[in-house]
């Protein structure tokens, strides 16, 4: 059991003396413990640092999110107006060809009528000569 108590001291002491550089072993308690509250300083200033480009990273992806979905409730909203138009056109047009329609059947009724009861240039000379005469040929 010594020898692994004695490769794990000396397995931490040459952790300490690469990472923090302690070069003896004549080093005092308080020294070490300065040395690993140094590393572990740098160690969270590294952290923040990184925690920081991380964070504003996210802070920009986050306001482009809000302005996309800004832009989706503006087109949304527009979509909706469109909508709302295109009903209104769409009740227009249908009264529109019900008038159409209407129309179309009385220019049938009239061109029907006038086929019927119009009298051509010929009847109408021939009336008009009979009216003339008095009537007599």
């Amino acid at each position: 059991m010594l020898d692994w108590m004695k490769m794990s001291f000396m397995e931490a002491f040459n952790y300490l003396n690469e990472n923090l550089n302690v070069g003896s072993a004549n080093v005092t308690e308080q020294a070490l413990r300065m040395a690993v509250e140094d590393r572990e300083l740098a160690l969270n200033q590294q952290y923040l640092e990184q925690f920081e480009n991380i964070n504003s990273q996210i802070q920009s992806f986050v306001g482009k999110i809000r302005n996309m979905n800004t832009i989706c409730h503006e087109m949304t909203n527009r979509i909706q107006m469109n909508k709302e138009k295109t009903q209104e056109l769409l009740k227009k047009t249908a009264i529109l060809q019900n008038e159409k329609k209407e129309l179309v059947m009385k220019q049938t009724y009239l061109s029907d009528f006038f086929a019927k009861y119009l009298l051509t240039e010929e009847e109408e000379k021939a009336l008009s000569l009979d009216g003339k005469n008095g009537g007599r040929d």
